[in-house]
């Protein structure tokens, strides 16, 4: 669904900043799309009001956030207690630590994915349909979340590299799926197992993988 006020965009098309989409300021004032997001979890989207923290673990009976517009203009979540030894996290943090139920500093890459995952939620970006395989419904419940992680995931990165073989640790997938990181390794096992996803190459001690069904 089309966040209001916004406009979709091909990420192919329009991206200027190589893998990180900061070239479509999800954290810029003027953007609008920090609004939405704050709109998708349930915060108010305005600047410098306080309200309850929406980071997990945070719950509190006082607010205890609120967004700030730093000078160059990006919008950041200001954490007042730094419940997790920060204090300010972006847009796109925000957004994963509610959808993962983990809060964690993102790196580059890994915050890269996490906005193109955010856009595609916002309906800013047309997915890449990655086909289920025959075998999903007789998985176990875990294991097809990791799954359509996985296929999540895919779609995310092949909007920009098409066809490219992509990372998927136990950690990740569990973050990204919301499973546990146990149940994440067992559902990647039985992914590999039954054929619906192949390892393709290791490098600097990550597995890439491609989907075996991809249309």
């Amino acid at each position: 669904m089309l966040a209001s006020g916004l406009q979709p965009f091909d990420i192919r098309l329009t991206s200027t900043a190589g893998d990180d989409p900061s070239g479509f300021q999800i954290g810029r004032w003027e953007s609008g799309i920090w609004k939405a997001v704050a709109q998708l979890i349930g915060v108010p989207d305005v600047v410098n009001q306080a309200f309850h923290c929406p980071l997990p673990g945070h719950r509190e009976s006082t607010p205890s956030a609120a967004w700030f517009v730093f000078p160059k203009g990006e919008v950041l979540l200001h954490d007042f207690h730094r419940r997790d030894g920060d204090e300010y996290f972006t847009v796109t943090e925000v957004y994963a630590a509610v959808r993962s139920g983990r809060v964690q500093k993102l790196r580059e890459m890994v915050h890269a994915v996490w906005s193109r995952r955010l856009l595609i939620e916002l309906g800013l970006v047309m997915p890449i349909l990655i086909p289920d395989p025959p075998m999903l419904e007789r998985m176990r419940r875990s294991t097809q979340a990791v799954w359509q992680g996985f296929s999540l995931l895919v779609s995310t990165r092949w909007c920009h590299t098409h066809g490219e073989p992509v990372p998927y640790t136990w950690q990740f997938a569990a973050d990204w799926s919301g499973v546990s990181k146990t149940a994440a390794g067992r559902a990647l096992r039985e992914l590999l197992q039954c054929g619906a996803m192949q390892k393709v190459r290791e490098e600097d001690g990550l597995s890439f993988y491609l989907p075996s069904f991809s249309g």
